[in-house]
């Protein structure tokens, strides 16, 4: 269903940059499939990239993001 949804943002021209939030034990799965099924090609991020990148704030690990991925352009 998300690579259908991300396929029509893009046909529609209203996503040029697209974050998909899921648990961390489904990040590899996520992104094999959204390659085989649609080819897309997405990077995946831990929480330490994001803190790495954007700085540490006391929300980032009262929240602990723990995995992100960003679709590549």
């Amino acid at each position: 269903m998300a690579g259908l949804l991300i396929g029509e943002l893009q046909l529609r021209g209203l996503a040029e940059r697209i974050l998909i939030v899921r648990p961390a034990n489904l990040s590899f799965q996520w992104q094999r499939e959204l390659k085989e099924k649609f080819d897309e090609k997405f990077l995946l991020l831990q929480g330490t990239d994001i803190r790495d990148q954007f700085g540490s704030t006391s929300d980032w690990r009262r929240r602990r993001s723990s995995s992100f991925a960003t679709n590549l352009p």
